[in-house]
Formats: C-alpha cells, sequence, structure tokens
C-alpha cells in the first residue's frame, strides 16, 4: 500500500514537470519584452530595467521551495498581478532607501552621463521588478496547463480565481524553450547594439556597428 502511495505520487511529480516552463523558455520571453524597453530608453535607463527583469523573472519560481508553507503551492499566490504590484513596490521603496547610503559617491565615481538621478534609478529598479515578474506570468500563461495537477495561474487572485492558459505549448517542450531563448537574445542584443553605437560614437568618434 505504501509502495503504490509512493509510485502514484512519483507519477504524479513526473506528469506535472511538464507544465513547467524551463528558466531558459522564461529568460527568452523577458528577453523579448525587454527589447522595446533597451532600444526606446536611452542607456543606462534601459538596462537597468532589462536588468532587474532578468532578476526577478525567476523569483515567481522560488513557490516550489516554499511549498511547506501554508496557502504556498506552485503556480499560486507568487503568479499573481498582486505580487508582481508588492515587488515592484518593495524594490521601489527599498532602493531608494538603500541607494542613500552611497549614490553620491557613486555619481563622483562614474561619468554623470552614466548615472540616472537617484529616483529614476529607483523608479526604474521598482518598473523592471514588476515586469520580470509579469514575464514570469506571461510564460506560464502561454502554457497548456493543468487543473488536475495544480499548475494552472490565476493571476486576478485575490479578487477572481479566474484561470487564465493560451494552451500553445507544454511548458517542458525543448524546441519551443530554446525558440523563445534565441529570440530574446537576439531582440535584445539587437536593441542594445542600436542604443550603445550613439555612446561610443561620442567617446570614441569613428567607432560604428
Amino acid at each position: 500500500m505504501i509502495n503504490d502511495h509512493s509510485n502514484q505520487e512519483n507519477i504524479k511529480e513526473r506528469t506535472a514537470i511538464q507544465y513547467i516552463m524551463h528558466r531558459s523558455g522564461h529568460l527568452g520571453i523577458t528577453l523579448i519584452l525587454a527589447a522595446p524597453i533597451i532600444l526606446f530608453l536611452e542607456l543606462p535607463l534601459g538596462i537597468v530595467v532589462a536588468g532587474t527583469m532578468v532578476v526577478f523573472t525567476r523569483i515567481p519560481d522560488k513557490d516550489q521551495k516554499l511549498d511547506f508553507l501554508p496557502g504556498i503551492n506552485h503556480r499560486g499566490v507568487t503568479h499573481t498581478l498582486l505580487f508582481a504590484v508588492l515587488c515592484g513596490a518593495i524594490m521601489l521603496y527599498g532602493t531608494s532607501y538603500a541607494t542613500d547610503l552611497f549614490w553620491t559617491d557613486l555619481v563622483r565615481f562614474l561619468s554623470a552621463d552614466l548615472v540616472p538621478s537617484q529616483e529614476q534609478f529607483s523608479m526604474l529598479v521598482g518598473i523592471g521588478a514588476f515586469l520580470g515578474i509579469i514575464s514570469h506570468i506571461l510564460g506560464d500563461v502561454i502554457t497548456v496547463g493543468s487543473k488536475r495537477y495544480g499548475v494552472v495561474i490565476t493571476p486576478y487572485w485575490p479578487i477572481s480565481k479566474r484561470i487564465v492558459r493560451f494552451g500553445w505549448c507544454y511548458a517542458s517542450n525543448k524546441k519551443w524553450n530554446l525558440g523563445f531563448l534565441i529570440l530574446g537574445l537576439l531582440l535584445s542584443g539587437v536593441a542594445l547594439l542600436f542604443r550603445i553605437q550613439p555612446l561610443a560614437t561620442r567617446f570614441s568618434p569613428g567607432i560604428a556597428f
């Protein structure tokens, strides 16, 4: 009886894995969303947002290590708009407080062209944290998901328990994950090159890509 129960749990775990997107897929989707931000914001503003997005896109899946806590399960509260807003707000105010300790020295050390204002930096980090969580949620929403195995997205919780899923692919599909990563690297890389060229030309005339 114990062995049967253990086997059932193992089968359930293996089956549920196919509904969990790879890190490469999440990173790719985040870079895809970051590309227009890098392109349209001046350096280093776009890099601050994009870098924070990349860091925070991995945060929601930390729930897998915290599922021993009451109310925490995979694709639960950490995969909601509320969580995204909270992360953004915490990083905005936390960064503003933390940078009070060294911002003046940083501006003196680096070129003024490369350092945004403290208020700008804090705002951009907050926005990046918010968008990083959103990009992760989007990556999970486009996958098939499974209500049976508890891997569905309810992004509007606690206002609504409505499940949102597009069902374009299985999250564990290696081709989709690799495709997202390659596309994200290409788009964000091209956007970065467009932004670096004017800056490089300013500091070293004659440089062109």
